[in-house]
């Protein structure tokens, strides 16, 4: 009991502390790394598909990589002692970076170009909250409840009171938060239907709770 107790608090410090370190080495990067990880439609388009998972780790200023690693350590320290969620954070992470590009890519044509991690902290999130509302837990029922009525709000309202609410950079992220929100949701409720299979010790493509 002890190990895995040791175990699983490994896991959330390295889960804790691994994006920021990664943020914070491509923030120290030169300028023209940089340019070359940041999602520009056009870029995607002739066939630099790695931008769509880059991106996310690429900040504007050190306020703007303050604010959402400071939203990470937060949103992660929460889900890990208040939801006590271990999900495999390296696939959440890297399924709410693919989706949330190919989101951006597919269906906001709109949007030239984009960087910022929030998308993928939505993303986290939400898979938490959704593992733990699918096992009645009400906290975290009307966590999703409040999160996905901001995101609906900035969606729809946003737009219309742009010059009181939203920055015309904050509105192209709140599709970014959306798709990521939806990558979380259909993330969390395919590693529950996962867990409650029959056959779930048998499959492979099931998440793992207590991966990395």
């Amino acid at each position: 009991m002890k190990l895995i107790s040791l175990q699983r608090r490994s896991r959330f410090v390295w889960k804790l502390a691994a994006i920021p370190l990664l943020t914070i080495a491509i923030f120290l990067a030169p300028a023209s790394m940089q340019s070359e990880l940041v999602y520009a439609r056009a870029s995607v388009a002739n066939g630099e598909y790695w931008r769509l998972v880059t991106a996310h780790f690429v900040h504007q200023d050190a306020r703007h990589l303050a604010l959402n690693l400071t939203s990470w350590i937060l949103m992660t320290t929460w889900g890990h002692f208040v939801l006590q969620q271990t999900l495999s954070w390296t696939k959440t992470v890297f399924s709410c970076c693919l989706m949330v590009g190919l989101g951006l890519f597919y269906f906001d044509p709109q949007i030239p170009a984009y960087i910022g991690l929030s998308g993928v902290l939505y993303g986290s999130f939400v898979a938490d909250l959704t593992i733990s509302a699918l096992v009645s837990n009400q906290l975290a029922r009307l966590g999703l409840v409040l999160v996905f009525g901001k995101l609906l709000f900035d969606k729809f309202f946003g737009h219309d009171f742009g010059s009181l609410l939203l920055s015309p950079s904050q509105i192209s992220a709140v599709h970014a938060h959306l798709w990521g929100a939806l990558t979380g949701c259909c993330f969390g409720i395919w590693n529950r239907f996962c867990r409650l299979s029959p056959n779930r010790h048998a499959s492979t493509s099931c998440v793992r709770n207590d991966a990395p």
